[in-house]
């Protein structure tokens, strides 16, 4: 199933109907279809492939992380705190997954119930701007040690664009509507998060992968239904009920919160 197939029935669907064919599959790779992918040097010194796709499958039968992905160059442009985290790992080919595009990435079977109903193929309409914060906010903190930033590969776009539409004027006041709703308000999240505030490091993993209660009460919203209906932008997106039924599955009461 190829992306425009999968942009117009819904990403949801798309992901149902593969399911139901029940072919075994250990991964599912969602990603822009005008993407250009190179194998870096760190990536030919970690696995000696000589191909994007050889070396990605070395990674993920080295790691099996939870999700994967990808260095985000626009935003080591922009975010201090990425560039920080990069200099801290210089010689390695799995980071944290702090501050990433989500216009590329790899999630395992076991986790991908939880995103990729809300995955969606358009990246300039209103349900990006969305999809983007809400990535960055749980995934971290969700997966900790087995969410890597896999620097092995990296992709670029023909087209460039000078601002993605997440780094737009109601792309910035979503994410402070949405920091406003946090359990924890003070809490950094997404490209701000800094090697402090994490107490892991990459690790190799062990799927299938589940979420432990105390890591979901440290990163998700106070107020789940009412947060995610009252911003107008949420009317316009389709699949903002499967979000609000993730969220709302996934949120703990308990009112935890790191310092």
């Amino acid at each position: 199933m190829n992306a425009d197939m999968a942009r117009e029935i819904g990403w949801a669907a798309a992901y149902s109907f593969l399911k139901s064919k029940r072919i075994p599959c250990d991964y599912y790779f969602t990603n822009d279809d005008d993407l250009v992918w190179i194998v870096t040097s760190g990536g030919r010194r970690h696995y000696h492939q000589n191909t994007p796709q050889e070396t990605l499958l070395a990674f993920l039968q080295d790691y099996q992380p939870a999700v994967t992905v990808f260095r985000w160059v626009w935003g080591q442009a922009l975010y201090p705190e990425l560039r920080q985290i990069e200099s801290e790992y210089a010689d390695e080919i799995a980071l944290p997954a702090t501050g990433f595009d989500n216009g590329a990435m790899i999630f395992h079977s076991s986790v991908a119930d939880i995103f990729i109903p809300c995955y969606m193929g358009d990246q300039f309409v209103p349900a990006f701007v969305v999809q983007h914060p809400y990535y960055n906010l749980m995934i971290p903190f969700l997966y900790t040690k087995n969410a890597i930033k896999f620097t092995g590969i990296e992709y670029y776009n023909p087209p460039e664009v000078v601002r993605h539409a997440y780094d737009d004027d109601e792309a910035d006041k979503f994410r402070a509507y949405v920091k406003e709703h946090l359990l924890c308000r003070h809490k950094r999240w997404g490209a701000t998060l800094r090697a402090k505030d994490m107490s892991w490091k990459p690790e190799r993993g062990i799927p299938p992968y589940h979420v432990d209660p105390y890591l979901q009460s440290l990163a998700f919203f106070d107020g789940k239904e009412a947060l995610m209906r009252k911003h107008p932008i949420l009317e316009k997106i389709g699949w903002t009920e499967d979000l609000i039924s993730q969220i709302a599955h996934m949120s703990a009461t308990s009112k935890v919160c790191e310092v």
